[in-house]
C-alpha cells in the first residue's frame, strides 16, 4: 500500500509541476497586472507573503508594492521580470500548493486519502479555489470548511466528469479536477443553486424568461436558453456552457426581439399530467437532504409547503406559494381520503396533533412512504406512513395528475 501511495504522490507532484495551473482565480489565461482589484489579487498577495516577497497589507489591489513583489519573484525564479502574473508566473507561484495537497492526500503524513464532509484546512481551500475557477463552486469566499456547499460542488464536477456522484474528493476526483482536460461547469436540466438563479434573472432581463427565478434548471429554463442561443447565433442545445454564459452576461447579448416565436412562458409549455408527475418525482428525489428552514422555498432550503411549491412550480404546474392548509383546499385536484388508495405523486396532508387544522404536507412515493421537508429532522427526508405519527395524523391527499 505504501508503494502505491508513493506512486500516487510522485505522479501527483509530477502532474501538477508540468501542467499549466489554473486552480487559483488567475486561471490559465487571465493576466493580473497593476491597477486591478479582485479575489485573484488577494490570493496572489497571500501566497507572495507566505513566500517572503510581499510585506504590505493584503488588500486585493494590485498596486506598486504587489508589482515589485512579482518582479522580485520573477527575477529569483528565472522568469521574465515584467511585473505581470500570466500563466507561466502563475504556475510557478502556485505550484508548491499542489505538491502539498497531493502529499497530504497520499496518506504519507497520516491523513486520509480523500477530502469529505466535515474536513477543514488549507487542502479544502485549494479544492474550493479549483472548483470556483471551473464555476462549480459559486462563492467568492474560500472557507476551508468542507460543508454541504462544497459537497454539492464536488458532485456537480463528478457528474460532468462521469465519476461516481459521491460528493467526496477522492484521488480519482482530484486527478480529474486538477487536470488540463477538466471542463468548466455546464448548467443543464436538473441543476439548481444560486448560479442557476442568476442565469434565470439575466434571461429575464433580456426578455427570454418570464417566470420566477427559482434557481432550478427545469424545462422552462432549458427552452429559454435555447431561444437565447437561437437569437445570438450560438449552438442550440438548451445547456448553459461557458460560451453561452459568456455571451449572455456580456454587453453584446441580444435581447428577445419578438422574432418568429414569443418569449417562452410557463403557459406556453404544454405538458401532459404524466410529464408533470415525472418531473415532480425526479426533482423531489434530487433534493433529499436539503436543509429545513421555516419560510424557505428553495433552491437549497425549504419548509414543508415551500418544498411542494418549488417542486410543482419547476415541474410545469402553475401554483402560488401557499400554506399546507391552503394547498389542501385546492378544489381542482381530486381528493383521496384513504391511505390504501394513494398513488405515487399524490400530495399527502397531515393534521396537527389537536386534529383541528392541516399543518404538514409531502409527496407520496409509494410503498407507504412519502418525501417532505421535516422540521423535526431539519431536512428533506423520506418517511413512512404505515404506522406511527404520520399514519395517525394522516388527513387526506390530493391528486394533481
Amino acid at each position: 500500500m505504501r508503494k502505491k501511495m508513493l506512486g500516487y504522490l510522485a505522479a501527483g507532484i509530477a502532474f501538477f509541476m508540468t501542467m499549466p495551473q489554473a486552480a487559483h482565480a488567475a486561471g490559465n489565461t487571465e493576466i493580473l497586472s497593476k491597477g486591478e482589484s479582485s479575489q485573484s489579487v488577494i490570493e496572489l498577495q497571500q501566497v507572495l507573503k507566505q513566500k517572503g516577497y510581499f510585506n504590505s497589507e493584503i488588500t486585493g489591489y494590485f498596486g506598486l508594492d504587489t508589482q515589485n513583489a512579482v518582479i522580485e519573484y520573477q527575477q529569483d525564479n528565472g522568469l521574465a521580470p515584467d511585473g505581470k502574473v500570466g500563466p507561466e508566473t502563475s504556475e510557478s507561484i502556485f505550484r508548491d500548493d499542489y505538491a502539498v495537497l497531493f502529499a497530504s492526500l497520499s496518506g504519507l503524513d497520516g491523513t486520509s486519502s480523500f477530502l469529505s464532509l466535515g474536513d477543514t484546512g488549507e487542502n479544502v481551500i485549494l479544492l474550493q479555489q479549483r472548483l470556483n475557477d471551473l464555476e462549480y463552486y459559486d462563492y467568492d469566499t474560500f472557507t476551508g470548511y468542507f460543508g454541504p456547499i462544497t459537497k454539492e460542488s464536488v458532485k456537480k464536477f463528478q457528474n460532468c466528469a462521469g465519476l461516481p456522484l459521491s460528493g467526496i474528493a477522492d484521488m480519482d476526483t482530484l486527478y480529474a479536477l486538477f487536470s488540463d482536460s477538466a471542463l468548466p461547469y455546464t448548467m443543464s436540466q436538473g441543476d439548481s443553486g444560486s448560479s442557476v438563479q442568476k442565469l434565470q434573472m439575466r434571461l429575464c432581463d433580456l426578455g427570454y424568461f418570464s417566470t420566477d427565478a427559482t434557481g432550478y434548471y427545469g424545462t422552462i429554463t432549458s427552452f429559454a436558453v435555447q431561444e437565447f442561443q437561437k437569437h445570438n447565433g450560438l449552438s442550440v442545445d438548451g445547456k448553459a456552457g461557458v460560451e453561452t454564459r459568456t455571451v449572455l452576461f456580456s454587453d453584446e447579448a441580444l435581447p428577445f426581439d419578438g422574432g418568429s416565436s414569443a418569449p417562452l412562458q410557463e403557459a406556453s409549455l404544454i405538458q401532459s399530467k404524466s410529464d408533470i408527475l415525472g418531473n415532480a418525482l425526479t426533482l423531489s428525489y434530487s433534493l433529499m437532504g436539503k436543509d429545513y428552514i421555516y419560510g424557505a422555498c428553495g433552491p437549497n432550503s425549504f419548509d414543508c409547503s415551500g418544498f411542494i411549491y418549488y417542486i410543482l412550480k419547476n415541474s410545469g404546474l402553475s401554483v402560488n406559494r401557499m400554506s399546507p392548509s391552503a394547498f389542501s383546499m385546492q378544489n381542482a385536484w381530486q381528493k383521496v381520503s384513504n391511505i390504501e388508495d394513494l398513488q405515487i405523486g399524490d400530495l399527502v396532508f397531515f393534521n396537527s396533533d389537536a386534529g383541528n387544522y392541516i399543518n404538514h404536507m409531502g409527496i407520496y412515493l409509494g410503498g407507504g412512504s412519502f418525501i417532505h421537508a421535516s422540521q423535526s429532522l431539519g431536512a428533506v427526508v423520506r418517511s413512512t406512513m404505515t404506522g406511527g405519527y404520520y399514519n395517525k395524523n394522516f388527513a387526506f391527499a390530493k391528486r394533481i395528475a
